[in-house]
C-alpha cells in the first residue's frame, strides 16, 4: 500500500526561464530525489537480459571478448537485440543517439551494430560513469578531463583570495582537499595506471592550486609547500587510495564477480589490467604486514537498524565552549560530586602505539561510599585504530556496569539509576549515538545493543558525557595512564583479522612514512627542511592573510627581505635601509634596530612562556624557536600556539609585507 501511495497522484510542471508551465499528471517513471525512487528503478531493470552488465541505474554496458572482430559483432549485436526486445516489452525506450560502441585493444577495425534499424556510432573514446575510457586504456584523456575539473573548483576557491586579502591558509587548504583535490580523485582507483605525462598534469595542478592558496612564489618548492600545507604528494595520495580501494574488495564475499576479476589478475600470466595495478600498489603495504586478514564486509540487517536500545547524552558544559572555559576542571569536578552517589560514573580511554597494537581501560566510582574505584584494563589482541580502541573502552564500561550491578544489594540501591559513561574522545561518541559504524565495528556495536538492552532490563539509563583530555580530571588521567600501562604488557599480535578503519589508519602511518622518506631525500626546500623535518604536522596559521603568507615565506626562506631577493636578482644589496646588516630572517627578528621596541616585547612573552613551562636554563633564540617552537624545544601544543601567536604579532606590528 505504501508503494501504491507513493506511485499515485504525482504531478509535474516544466519551468524554463521562469515560464512555468501547467500541471499535468505523472503517470510513469518515479519520482527524482528519492531514496525510494532509485530503489524502484532498479528493482525495474533488475532482470535485463544477463548479457548486460555490468549496470548502474540507467548506464547499462555489454561487453563480449574473442579473438576475431566478426564474432565480436556478432555477440554484440546478439546482445543490442536482446536488450531491445526487453525494452519494448516493458515499454522503455532506448536512447540510440547515446549508445556507442567501443573496440578496446590495440587491434583496428569496424564494429557494424544496429539498433531499431539505426547504426550505433564507434567511438574511440567514451565516458562511463564520469571517467573517460580509451581503446588502449591510457586514460591520458581521464587525467587531462580531471585536471580541467579540478582547475574550475579551483577558480571559484581562488576568486574568495585577493592578493594578500582572502581566505587563510588554513581555510584555503581545508577547501583544497574538500572542493578540489576530489576532482581528480574521483574513481582514480580504477585509472591509476596512467602515463608518467598524465602524473605530471595532476601534480601541476595540485602544486599551482597550493602555491595560490599558501601565497607562496612561483618558484617555491612543490615538496617544501606540500609539507607545510600539510597535504601528501600526488604520488603517494594515489597509492594509498589505490591500497585502500584493493582492501575493500578483499572484504568482498568470494564469490563476487569483483572478487573474481582480482583473482584472475593475480594470475602470473594475465596481462597488465588497472585491476592488477591495483594489487601492485597494495603490495607493498599488504607485505608490511605479513598478509593478514581484514574483517569482511557485513550486511546490516533490520535488527541493528530497529534496535530499539537507546543511549543518550548529557552535555556538563551546557553549550559553553569547554576549549576556552577558564574554570573547565571546576565544571567536571562539580559534575561529579553531583552525581558520584547517584549514578554509576566511569571514565574511559584508549590508546593505540605506532604499530597498530592497542589497549582500553575503565575507572567506576562505585555507588558505595568509602569504596575504592574500579579499574580495569583490557589488551587488544589484533591490530586496532585509535577509534576502535576508544569505542572498544565505552564498551567495556558497559560491560564492567552489569558486572557491577549483578549484585543484587547494588541493583536494589541503583533502582531507576543511571550509567554515566565520560570519554575525551568526541567522534567514539558520535559513532555510538548515531549508530555511524555499524558496518565496520558491527562486533562492537552488537556487544553495546546486548549491554544496553541487559541494563535498561534493569531500568538502568546508559548516559554518554564527553570531557577534555589532558586537562588534570583525577579519573580520566588515571584511565589514560591504565590504558597505556597496558600497552607496555602487550602480548604477541594474533592473526585475527581486523577491521577495515584499522587497516586505513594504519595505510595512512605507513603512507605518511613513505612521506617522511621522500621529504628527508628531497633535493628541494631544504632551508624549510631545517625548521620543519617531519611530514604529517598540523602548522598553527594566524587569521589575518597578510601575516599567514609572511608566516609561510618566511619558512620557505624566500621572503622579501633583502638576501633573499639579492638571491633572486631583484635587489642591488643584502644590506637593510637601517644599515644593521645583512637583512634576512635572523636579522629581521633579532637584529634590525627599527623592531627594537616590539622585539622587546616578543621577547618578554616567549620567555615567560619558557618560565611558566618550569624548564631550567636559558632559552636559545633562533629563528626556527619563533617558526616551529615544537621541533625546537619540548613545548607542549598550548605553549607552541603561544609562541607562534607571539611571533605573528610581532610579523604583524612590523608592517612588513614579507
Amino acid at each position: 500500500m505504501y508503494l501504491v501511495n507513493f506511485l499515485s497522484g504525482r504531478q509535474a510542471r516544466i519551468n524554463v526561464n521562469d515560464l512555468i508551465g501547467d500541471w499535468i499528471k505523472s503517470e510513469r517513471g518515479t519520482s527524482a530525489g528519492t531514496v525510494l525512487g532509485a530503489l524502484l528503478f532498479l528493482s525495474y531493470v533488475q532482470d535485463t537480459p544477463r548479457c548486460i552488465r555490468p549496470k548502474f541505474a540507467d548506464d547499462l554496458v555489454g561487453s563480449t571478448v574473442a579473438k576475431d572482430l566478426a564474432t565480436v559483432q556478432t555477440m554484440l549485436q546478439t546482445a543490442l537485440d536482446e536488450l531491445s526486445a526487453w525494452s519494448d516489452t516493458w515499454e522503455m525506450t532506448l536512447n540510440t543517439s547515446k549508445t556507442k560502441v567501443m573496440l578496446f585493444g590495440s587491434s583496428s577495425g569496424t564494429v557494424n551494430l544496429t539498433l531499431h534499424g539505426e547504426a550505433v556510432e564507434q567511438v574511440d573514446c567514451i565516458k562511463y560513469l564520469g571517467v573517460w575510457l580509451d581503446k588502449n586504456l591510457t586514460f591520458l584523456q581521464q587525467a587531462e578531463y580531471a585536471v580541467s575539473k579540478a582547475t574550475k573548483a579551483a577558480w571559484k576557491v581562488n576568486r574568495l583570495i585577493e592578493g594578500r586579502k582572502g581566505l587563510t591558509p588554513k581555510t584555503g587548504t581545508v577547501l583544497y582537499k574538500c572542493l578540489i583535490r576530489p576532482c581528480w580523485e574521483f574513481s582514480i582507483a580504477a585509472w591509476a595506471n596512467l602515463p608518467e605525462k598524465g602524473i605530471r598534469l595532476l601534480e601541476q595542478v595540485q602544486a599551482r592550486c597550493l602555491r595560490t592558496i599558501m601565497g607562496t612564489k612561483s618558484h617555491a618548492a612543490t615538496d617544501a609547500i606540500e609539507v607545510i600545507a600539510n597535504v601528501m604528494p600526488v604520488r603517494l595520495r594515489i597509492q594509498q587510495l589505490c591500497t585502500l580501494e584493493y582492501t575493500r574488495l578483499k572484504q568482498k564475499p568470494q564469490d563476487s564477480h569483483l572478487q573474481l576479476l582480482l583473482k584472475q589478475a593475480l594470475v602470473p600470466e594475465s596481462s597488465f589490467t588497472p585491476m592488477r595495478f591495483l594489487c601492485y600498489q597494495a603490495k607493498r603495504i599488504h607485505d608490511m604486514f605479513d598478509h593478514m586478514e581484514i574483517v569482511p564486509e557485513h550486511k546490516i540487517e533490520a535488527e541493528e537498524i530497529l534496535s530499539d536500545g537507546r543511549i543518550d547524552y548529557i552535555d556538563i558544559f551546557r553549550g559553553n565552549d569547554a576549549c576556552k572555559t577558564p574554570a573547565l576542571h571546576d565544571q567536571v569536578a562539580a559534575f561529579i560530586t553531583r552525581h558520584r552517589y547517584e549514578s554509576l560514573l566511569a571514565f574511559t580511554d584508549g590508546a593505540v602505539n605506532d604499530f597498530g597494537r592497542g589497549s582500553s581501560a575503565v575507572v567506576m566510582l562505585p555507588l558505595e561510599s568509602g569504596t575504592p574505584e574500579i579499574e580495569v584494563k583490557r589488551v587488544h589482541t589484533t591490530l586496532i585504530s585509535s577509534l576502535e580502541a576508544e569505542i572498544a573502552a565505552l564498551v567495556l564500561a558497559m560491560e564492567q556496569a552489569i558486572i557491577y550491578f549483578e549484585d543484587s544489594a547494588v541493583k536494589s540501591k541503583a533502582k531507576q539509576g543511571q550509567l554515566i559513561i565520560l570519554s575525551d574522545c568526541k567522534s567514539a561518541i558520535k559513532c555510538i549515538l548515531r549508530r555511524s559504524v555499524m558496518h565496520h565495528h558491527h562486533e562492537l556495536m552488537a556487544r553495546i545493543r546486548s549491554s544496553v538492552r541487559e541494563l535498561r532490563d534493569w531500568n538502568i539509563r546508559v548516559v554518554l558525557a564527553w570531557i577534555p583530555s589532558h586537562s588534570d580530571i583525577l579519573f580520566n588521567e588515571k584511565a589514560d595512564f591504565l590504558a597505556r600501562q597496558a600497552l607496555q604488557e602487550l602480548p604477541t599480535v594474533s592473526k585475527t583479522p581486523f577491521t577495515f578503519p584499522t587497516w586505513k589508519s594504519l595505510t595512512v602511518r605507513q603512507m605518511t612514512q613513505c612521506w617522511q622518506i621522500r621529504w628527508d631525500r628531497s633535493t628541494t626546500g631544504r632551508a624549510t627542511y631545517d625548521v620543519m623535518q617531519a611530514v604529517g604536522n598540523r602548522l598553527t596559521f594566524p587569521q589575518n592573510r597578510n601575516v599567514a603568507i609572511s608566516y609561510v615565506r618566511l619558512l620557505l626562506n624566500d621572503t622579501t627581505l633583502r638576501e633573499h631577493q639579492y638571491r633572486m636578482g631583484l635587489a642591488d644589496t643584502k644590506i637593510c635601509d637601517n644599515n644593521d646588516g645583512i637583512e634576512d630572517a635572523y636579522h629581521f627578528f633579532f637584529q634590525c634596530s627599527r623592531y627594537s621596541d616590539i622585539r622587546t616585547e616578543l621577547k618578554q612573552e616567549i620567555q615567560s612562556i619558557w618560565t611558566d613551562s618550569g624548564r631550567n636554563g636559558s632559552l636559545r633564540w633562533s629563528v626556527a624557536l619563533l617558526l616551529a617552537p615544537s621541533t625546537v624545544t619540548a613545548f607542549t601544543k598550548l605553549q607552541s600556539r603561544a609562541v607562534l601567536a607571539a611571533t605573528f604579532k610581532f610579523i604583524q606590528q612590523s608592517g612588513r609585507f614579507l
